[in-house]
């Protein structure tokens, strides 16, 4: 499927999807303590600050793009408790398909204020894919969670990824 991009005006295949290398909590620590206090994978990120373990994991959240068969696609990172992460961690490579985790999203989203530690649910998929974020209505004053229930116009979808690929 491709796309004619209202910012840039060019013939895309497709629109990208804007993935987070890491949690933002990853992000904000020190060269040294990324080092000597968190683990880093492809789908899971742990950081340890003594007393307090944060636990994460790598889903997707999609937001409907009106009058288009596409999302705008995140891939972002979602804090777990100790015990649904320990589960998931254990069972990854089995179908966990349609269990729900209650997380919070762990990433600042280009172009949105006040993303960080909104409530969702984590909902897994077969075992090939990543689960699904899905984020509670009830935070619907928040203009991110409004977005995701009401959907955005291509034009806006175009102009997020750019806000985030222009920074690359």
């Amino acid at each position: 499927m491709s796309f004619p991009c209202s910012v840039c005006g060019e013939l895309h295949e497709e629109r990208p999807a804007i993935a987070f290398s890491a949690p933002h909590y990853y992000h904000i620590l020190s060269e040294e303590d990324k080092a000597s206090l968190a683990i880093l994978s492809e789908d899971f990120c742990i950081i340890e600050h003594g007393d307090q373990t944060d636990r994460f994991i790598r889903a997707v959240l999609n937001i409907p793009v009106k009058d288009s068969e596409s999302n705008m696609e995140y891939g972002v990172w979602v804090s777990l408790s100790e015990r649904n992460f320990e589960h998931y961690m254990d069972h990854f490579n089995d179908n966990l398909e349609g269990e729900t985790f209650f997380g919070y999203l762990c990433n600042a989203i280009p172009g949105y204020e006040n993303t960080l530690l909104l409530k969702t649910n984590v909902v897994c998929c077969p075992a090939d894919k990543r689960p699904q974020v899905y984020p509670h209505e009830s935070q619907s004053d928040n203009t991110f969670v409004k977005d995701y229930i009401k959907g955005i116009s291509i034009e806006d979808a175009d102009r997020r990824t750019h806000l985030v690929l222009d920074k690359m």
